[in-house]
């Protein structure tokens, strides 16, 4: 799961190219499919009680939502900090999801 993520992350900022510079899927679709992935795993993984993967989504999904606001939204100093009160929200949520993470016989 980690290196499937590192190779997203990657293919975000690069895409994927042939040695002769021919593009053969654009970082954007690589950016679209990953915030994607992320979120259907991240349903799936709540729905079945799979703690660890919950906790990868979100570090993923937080690392995918400030590569794309430096690489494509254009970071300032107000919206970094509004990013990172956003993301100070999500780490309470996972904080409170882990300490009530109920898991089911």
């Amino acid at each position: 799961m980690i290196l499937v993520n590192f190779g997203f992350w990657v293919g975000s900022l690069w895409g994927d190219h042939r040695q002769s510079g021919e593009i053969i899927f654009p970082d954007w679709v690589f950016a679209s499919l990953w915030a994607i992935v992320l979120v259907v795993a991240g349903i799936w993984a709540w729905q079945n009680n799979r703690r660890w993967l919950v906790n990868v989504v979100a570090v993923f999904g937080g690392i995918h939502f400030y590569t794309q606001w430096f690489e494509r939204l254009g970071a300032s100093a107000e919206t970094v900090l509004l990013a990172g009160l956003i993301a100070l929200g999500f780490a309470i949520g996972i904080r409170y999801l882990n300490a009530n993470f109920v898991k089911e016989a």
